[in-house]
């Protein structure tokens, strides 16, 4: 019944009553005796300071991490393509073809990316070309394109291969 209960308590509330299980530090001044530096005895230890109480439960422990995840956390922020720099891409699949970190290497964007990113971006590039019907850049058919970008210039163009 105790356990039904706490499966319904609010996850704030689980992680501020079982925070102490998970951050116990020595140097907290409630464990250390007034006349020395040694951790006082606890009443939910044995003598050899094994813990008597029970092991978090998986709900506890998941609260928990989430609890610290947060405070970690920092939200990714978008770096929009400029006009050059799309621009140059184009530029540097014609010459390089599609070796993302040769184009990479050879610099030349406003903003510093990962040979990821300008995939990421030829692949859209290409899927716009595409939608447009406009013919493709040199080395353009080179660049591979997923399931969803297919079926996206498929909405457009049933017939295309």
């Amino acid at each position: 019944m105790v356990q039904h209960e706490r499966s319904r308590e609010p996850e704030a509330q689980i992680v501020r009553r079982n925070r102490g299980r998970f951050a116990r530090a020595p140097q907290d001044s409630s464990l250390t005796t007034a006349d020395d530096d040694r951790p006082a005895e606890r009443e939910d230890e044995d003598d050899d300071g094994i813990s008597n109480l029970p092991p978090p439960s998986f709900q506890v422990v998941s609260a928990v991490a989430r609890y610290y995840a947060a405070q970690t956390y920092q939200p990714q922020k978008r770096t929009p393509w400029s006009i050059a720099d799309t621009e140059h891409l184009i530029d540097q699949i014609g010459v390089h073809d599609i070796r993302w970190s040769q184009i990479n290497q050879a610099g030349g964007f406003e903003v510093e990316r990962d040979p990821v990113a300008l995939k990421d971006k030829a692949r859209n590039l290409k899927t716009m070309y595409l939608k447009a019907g406009v013919p493709l850049p040199p080395n353009f058919e080179h660049v591979a394109l997923g399931k969803k970008e297919i079926e996206a210039v498929r909405r457009v163009h049933p017939e295309w291969n």
